[in-house]
C-alpha cells in the first residue's frame, strides 16, 4: 500500500496554495488511518481466516509513505490454485461499461510506465531495461511458475486506452485486488443515501431550527431528504458533477423549486445574521428613543418615517443609511444611485425609489482626490453632484456630546508632554478600554508613525521586529521594463494604507486592521486589536473594538500581499506583510467619525485640508482631556483651513 497525494482527506485539510509535500504530518496521518481500516479488513477476513501477519512502513526521500503487509492464512484458505489467485488478485484492465469506478482507479493510479526503448530515461529503466520486468508477457489465464510464483492473467484482446500519446494494455498493469481498489469509491450510492439519510440530514434539522423565522416551523422528513439532496447535488455541482450521474440516485425537486430557495436563503450565514432579531423589541427600543429626542432629532425621524411609508412596499430594503457621506466622492454616490435605478427599474426616481438617508458635516473632511486641486475637491464633493437639489436637508445644530465646561489650558511644548498626558502610566498594564478611549492625532502619516514609535518604546515588554517581502510585480500588464530595484529601496516606500516593511510590535500592544479581512468576524479596515501573540507567519491577536458580538474575540492574522493603487506609486510594488499598523496613533482623516475621552493633537505640521482641525477638535467630549503641541514659532496659533464655496449655501449655525 501507497499513499496517494491525491487522496480527498490530504487536498482538503492543505491551504490553497500548498502541496502535500509541504505537510508530510498530514500525509502521515492520514496513511496510518487508511492503513489501519486495511489492517482492520484483513484481520476480519477479508481474504480468509488471517492467523498471523508482519507488516513494515517504509518512508523514501524520493517518494511517499508504503507499507509491505505478509499475510499468514489458516490452512484451510491457503491459496493452492490459479482459480484462487483470480479471486484474489487481477492484472486486467476492467471493463469501462461495468465497472466504471475501477477502471478510474486502475488506468489512474495501477498502471506501469511509459517505459522501454521509446523512454530510456524513465525512473525504472536500468542498462536499457525496465527493472521492474514491465511489458509482462501476455498470458490468457493466470499459471503458476516453477518458482512457486504465479503468472497472472493478461488476455492480449483486453480494453486498451491511450494517455499522453502512449496506448496501455494488459501487460503495463500493476497487479491489484479490486475489492480493495473501488472500496473507497461507492459503486451503489443510491443504496448509501436510503442508509444514512437519516443521519447525514440529521444536522441539517438542527441547523434549520435555530435559523430565525424558523424555530417553530415543523418539516417533515421527506422535505429535509429533498433540501439535502438539493445541498448535495450543489456541492457535486461545484465539481462539475451532479446527481444524474448516478442514475439510481433520487434527486432534489430542483434548484428553482420555492421551499429550497427559502432555505437557502435562511441557511446563509450573513443573512441568518441580517434576520437575527427580535422585532418586539426594537420596537420597543425605538419608542424609548423617540421620547428622548429633542425637537430637531423628531423632526428627521418624523420625515424619514414618512418618506418610507409612502414609498414602494414591494422591495425588500426600504431605508439605506450612509453616513460621514461628505467625504465620498460624487461619483461614487451617482454609481449607486444609477445602479438602483436600473435594478428597480425606476430610471426616473433617485436611487430607485429607496429612502437614503446621508449623514455628516461639511465642516469636516472632504473626498480626497490624489494630486487635486482646491477647485477639484469642491468639485468632487457631493454639494456639487446633479443629486444636491433633489436632497431634503435638516440641521442638528444642538451639541448632544460635548460637556460644558471651562476654559482650560491645552497646549503642551514637548511631545513627551503630549503623549505622557494621553497614554499617562502607559508602562503597567492596562485595560482593553484604556487604549479604546485616547488617540493621538497628526496630518501626515509619517508623523504618526513616529509619535506610533515613541510611544512603543514606553510600552513594557520585548520588540519583535517583523519584515516584509517587497518586490516588483513583474506580472504586471501595462509594463514589465523597470530596473533590478534594490530590496532596500522597496522597504523604505512608505504608502498611506499599506503596512510599513519594517513592522515593529510588542505582545500587547494596539494595532488596528487595514484590510477588511472578514467583515462577517469583525475583522475590518479600522477594526482596533491588542496583540497576544507575534509568529513568523501570523500574529494572535483579540479584537477590543467594533460589533460587541465580537468583543474579546481572538483571531488570526496572516501575512497577506498587498499592492498600492497604481496612481500612488510609479512602480507596480508587492510588499506581503501583516495588514496591521500600530494604534496608539492616526491620521486626522482616519480619526473622522470616532469619537474617545482623551485626544492628543500634533500641529507641529499645520493640516493642509477643509475641516481637518475641524475633526481633530471634535473627536473629544470635553476641554480638559484635549491637548495640542504646536511649533514654538506660531505663537499659539495654527493654520485653519476652510473652503467657503462648499459651505456657501449649506445654512450652517
Amino acid at each position: 500500500m501507497t499513499a496517494n497525494p491525491n487522496w480527498e482527506e490530504i487536498q482538503s485539510a492543505l491551504l490553497p496554495g500548498q502541496t502535500a509535500s509541504d505537510h508530510p504530518d498530514i500525509v502521515a496521518r492520514v496513511f496510518k488511518q487508511k492503513k489501519k481500516a486495511l489492517v482492520k479488513g484483513i484481520m476480519n477476513g477479508l481474504f480468509g481466516n488471517c492467523v498471523a501477519r508482519v507488516d513494515t512502513n517504509e518512508f523514501q526521500k524520493r517518494g511517499l509513505f508504503h507499507t509491505h503487509i505478509l499475510i499468514f492464512f489458516h490452512s484451510l484458505d491457503k491459496i493452492r490454485d490459479a482459480n484462487h489467485v483470480d479471486t484474489i488478485v487481477s492484472a486486467k484492465i476492467p471493463d469501462r461499461n461495468t465497472h466504471p469506478v475501477l477502471y478510474d482507479v486502475v488506468t489512474t493510479v495501477m498502471m506501469h510506465g511509459p517505459c522501454g526503448d521509446r523512454f530510456p530515461n524513465a525512473r525504472c529503466m536500468v542498462n536499457g531495461r525496465c527493472s521492474k520486468q514491465f511489458p509482462k508477457p501476455f498470458n490468457a489465464e493466470t499459471l503458476y511458475g516453477e518458482d512457486g510464483y504465479p503468472r497472472y492473467a493478461r488476455p492480449e484482446n483486453g480494453p486498451t486506452f491511450t494517455k499522453a500519446g502512449f496506448t496501455y494494455d494488459n501487460r503495463w498493469v500493476v497487479p491489484y485486488n479490486p475489492y480493495l481498489s473501488a472500496s473507497c469509491n461507492p459503486s451503489h450510492p443510491e443504496r448509501l443515501w436510503e442508509a444514512w439519510r437519516h443521519k447525514i440530514c440529521d444536522d441539517l434539522r438542527r441547523q434549520l431550527s435555530q435559523i430565525p423565522h424558523y424555530q417553530d416551523r415543523q418539516f417533515e422528513d421527506h422535505q429535509i431528504y429533498d433540501y439535502g439532496l438539493y445541498l448535495l447535488n450543489n456541492i457535486l455541482m461545484e465539481f462539475g458533477d451532479d446527481l444524474t450521474k448516478f442514475p439510481n440516485m433520487p434527486l432534489p425537486n430542483g434548484p428553482d423549486d420555492d421551499g429550497h430557495q427559502r432555505l437557502d436563503l435562511a441557511n446563509n450565514p450573513i443573512l441568518a445574521s441580517q434576520l437575527e432579531y427580535d422585532f418586539q423589541e426594537l420596537q420597543n427600543r425605538v419608542d424609548r428613543s423617540y421620547q428622548q429626542f429633542n425637537h430637531e432629532q423628531k423632526a428627521v425621524y418624523d420625515a424619514v418615517m414618512e418618506s418610507i411609508n409612502s414609498g414602494n412596499s414591494r422591495i425588500h430594503t426600504k431605508v439605506i443609511i450612509w453616513d460621514e457621506v461628505p467625504m465620498q466622492h460624487k461619483h461614487g454616490i451617482l454609481a449607486v444611485d444609477k445602479c438602483l435605478r436600473d435594478l428597480l427599474e425606476k430610471r426616473d426616481c433617485p436611487f430607485g425609489g429607496i429612502t437614503v438617508v446621508f449623514g455628516g458635516d461639511f465642516r469636516q473632511t472632504l473626498p480626497v482626490v490624489p494630486q487635486g486641486s482646491r477647485q477639484d475637491i469642491i468639485d468632487a464633493s457631493l454639494c456639487r453632484s446633479i443629486l444636491w437639489n433633489q436632497i431634503s436637508r435638516f440641521y442638528l445644530v444642538q451639541n448632544m456630546c460635548l460637556e460644558q465646561s471651562p476654559e482650560t489650558d491645552i497646549q503642551c511644548h514637548t511631545m513627551d508632554d503630549l503623549t505622557n498626558f494621553i497614554y499617562p502610566d502607559i508602562q503597567l498594564h492596562q485595560p482593553d478600554q484604556y487604549f479604546l478611549d485616547r488617540t493621538v492625532l497628526s496630518s501626515r502619516n509619517d508623523e504618526v508613525d513616529d509619535i506610533n514609535d515613541a510611544i512603543l518604546d514606553k510600552f513594557p515588554g520585548e520588540k519583535h521586529v517583523l519584515m516584509g517581502a517587497d518586490s516588483i510585480d513583474l506580472d504586471n500588464p501595462h509594463d514589465n521594463n523597470y530596473p533590478p530595484y534594490p530590496v532596500e529601496y522597496l522597504n523604505s516606500l512608505n504608502v498611506s494604507g499599506l503596512p510599513l516593511a519594517k513592522l515593529v510590535l510588542k505582545v500587547g500592544c494596539p494595532i488596528m486592521l487595514l484590510r477588511n479581512l472578514d467583515p462577517s468576524e469583525g475583522l475590518c479596515n479600522g477594526t482596533r486589536m491588542r496583540v497576544l501573540g507575534i509568529h513568523s507567519r501570523v500574529l494572535h491577536c483579540k479584537i477590543i473594538s467594533g460589533d460587541a458580538r465580537f468583543a474579546n474575540k481572538e483571531v488570526m492574522i496572516p501575512r497577506i500581499q498587498l499592492s498600492p493603487s497604481a496612481e500612488t506609486l510609479p512602480i507596480p510594488l508587492k510588499r506581503r506583510q501583516f495588514p496591521v499598523c500600530l494604534a496608539f496613533s492616526m491620521t486626522i482623516n482616519k480619526s473622522q467619525g470616532q469619537s474617545v475621552k482623551y485626544v492628543g493633537i500634533n500641529l507641529q505640521t499645520s493640516v493642509f485640508s477643509h475641516g481637518q482641525l475641524y475633526v481633530a477638535f471634535s473627536r473629544c467630549t470635553s476641554h480638559h482631556h484635549i491637548r495640542v503641541l504646536l511649533p514654538q514659532q506660531y505663537n499659539n496659533k495654527t493654520v485653519n483651513i476652510v473652503y467657503k464655496e462648499v459651505l456657501a449655501g449649506l445654512d450652517l449655525r
